[in-house]
């Protein structure tokens, strides 16, 4: 990162840091509805470095796009890649964590773009990790990451992303209460192994699609008068009008499920797991309906060549997908999916 650095803006940086990326075991679109989830950090990562400058404007390369970008200082989003980077030092900015002369960051990858597993969270959470006042908690980092998504970027997820590449430990899944953020590292079991396969089909969260879902979930949860969906009844939520009966099926369902979830992964009960996950997909899919055929047909296909269990992970609509299998297996479900679905890439 500092020959980066140096090359892109020709000095030494004054701050250094990588924040992993993350994917999500159990719990799905319910880290708006008082939900728990269960993300984990992965090896790939987002690495940043920064520093301060006399341009009077915010300069901002990456190793994976050519050219510097130079945003204005109040800047709004220009539906550009440097969108998030200007995000979090506008709200940095309004935190007054950083005065108004301009900064320079740096940024390279290891997580694929557009896969599902959080590169926008990791980049926002580490501008501000490495801008805020050294008391600031990572969730207090998590929450004002959050803002910059919901605020500017106009991404209204929930907290589970930025929480998750703040506080998640590695080789731990991160049991988070998204209604009080209260959270347990919980060791993954020594023989489990998660494996991440990018569908090839990708995906892109502002454009629509999330926030309609997010409003059917919110609208269901208004409908039962509640104020989190995961805390409705479920009966009661079969006599909602579709889709709305649908959103709301998933969202209670799926926390039931991860809190099932929790349970069998202390206990190192992979299958009890497996099936958690394997009922989650099918939720997402029918109820929730934010996966592609093209994810349906490779979840089911590795499924049937021995996967324990395969799922659409992340806010959908694209991306990747999550597959728990044993520890030490061949993961005979990789060669079929090679030759049926040449699009798609195992990346973990």
């Amino acid at each position: 990162m500092q020959a980066l650095f140096a090359q892109r803006f020709g000095s030494v940086p004054a701050a250094v840091l990588s924040v992993p990326g993350r994917v999500n075991l159990l719990g799905e679109w319910t880290d708006f509805s008082g939900g728990l989830v269960l993300p984990m950090a992965l090896p790939m990562e987002v690495c940043l470095a920064l520093a301060p400058n006399r341009h009077g404007l915010d300069r901002i390369a990456s190793a994976q796009f050519t050219g510097l970008a130079e945003r204005a200082i109040g800047d709004g989003p220009q539906g550009h890649w440097s969108d998030y980077v200007a995000g979090a030092l506008a709200r940095a900015r309004a935190l007054s964590w950083v005065g108004e002369s301009g900064v320079d960051v740096a940024l390279d990858s290891t997580v694929p773009h557009g896969s599902g597993l959080s590169t926008s969270a990791a980049v926002t959470v580490g501008v501000l990790q490495m801008i805020a006042p050294e008391r600031t908690s990572p969730t207090e980092i998590a929450i004002e990451a959050r803002r910059v998504e919901n605020e500017y970027i106009g991404v209204p997820c929930g907290i589970m992303d930025q929480m998750a590449v703040a506080l998640a430990a590695p080789g731990h899944v991160l049991a988070l209460n998204t209604a009080t953020l209260d959270y347990e590292d919980i060791p993954l079991p020594i023989g489990w192994q998660v494996s991440i396969v990018h569908s090839g089909v990708s995906r892109a969260l502002a454009d629509g699609r999330y926030k309609e879902r997010r409003d059917e979930i919110l609208a269901a949860a208004a409908r039962l008068g509640v104020t989190a969906l995961c805390h409705g009844d479920a009966a009661a939520a079969e006599g909602l009008p579709p889709p709305l009966n649908a959103r709301a099926r998933h969202v209670i369902a799926e926390d039931r499920r991860t809190r099932a979830a929790i349970t069998a992964l202390k206990a190192d009960d992979i299958e009890a797991f497996a099936l958690l996950m394997r009922h989650g997909h099918c939720s997402i899919s029918r109820d929730l309906q934010i996966t592609t055929p093209e994810i349906d047909a490779q979840v089911a296909l590795m499924q049937r060549h021995g996967a324990l269990a395969a799922r659409q992970t992340g806010g959908g609509f694209g991306g990747c997908i999550v597959v728990l299998d044993r520890a030490g297996g061949d993961r005979t479900w990789r060669e079929p999916l090679r030759q049926t679905f040449p699009e798609s890439r195992l990346i973990l």
